[in-house]
């Protein structure tokens, strides 16, 4: 997968043609790409080998996908505009670093989707996001919650990046993202 965000312009693009965008064993060479638009005006436009895709169940999981992959680059920055409530929660230990817990709820779903609740684990000493935990659309995976660790933080232009993150919960494999994201090239413009 390739990706290209743009955070002056609200922006991110993801040109996919793994086999986790395939919805049959006929389908694994097809190319998904979506473009992503956040903010006061926001858009989303998603196409398969050059078609336009207009099932509304597929754009719904291509948006998820585009709103989780901002989280993981992001991070905290990514929900820094939230309107709603931030919750302190019990602190967790995650491979012996102490996180603290905060919680959101009531973050928008993609257009239009129900209401998320979004919880980031924090490392007290590292200040580094350690795991995501996010509800989701029942298509996108089967009981609606999605755990994911980072790991391999790396500073870049300023930026901590997390250069892997693997689904911890559910085991399953997801419907329409992989189990396992690794950050291999980073243009800066």
């Amino acid at each position: 997968a390739q990706a290209r965000w743009l955070p002056t312009a609200g922006v991110m693009a993801l040109r996919s043609a793994n086999a986790a965008n395939a919805t049959d064993a006929s389908d694994s060479a097809h190319r998904l790409t979506l473009w992503r638009r956040w903010g006061p005006d926001p858009a989303q436009r998603a196409w398969r080998d050059a078609v336009p895709l207009t099932d509304p169940a597929t754009l719904a999981a291509a948006a998820h996908q585009a709103d989780l992959l901002r989280l993981l680059w992001l991070g905290p920055v990514a929900v820094a505009d939230h309107p709603g409530v931030l919750n302190w929660a019990e602190p967790e230990t995650l491979d012996g670093r102490r996180c603290d817990h905060l919680y959101l709820t009531g973050m928008p779903g993609p257009d239009g989707a129900a209401p998320s609740r979004l919880s980031l684990f924090i490392d007290r000493d590292q200040r580094w996001l350690r795991r995501l935990r996010l509800s989701v659309d029942d298509r996108i995976v089967a009981g609606g919650m999605l755990q994911i660790d980072l790991a391999e933080q790396h500073r870049r232009h300023g930026v901590l990046w997390p250069l892997s993150c693997r689904v911890t919960r559910p085991q399953a494999t997801l419907r329409a993202a992989p189990a396992a994201w690794r950050l291999t090239g980073l243009d800066v413009n």
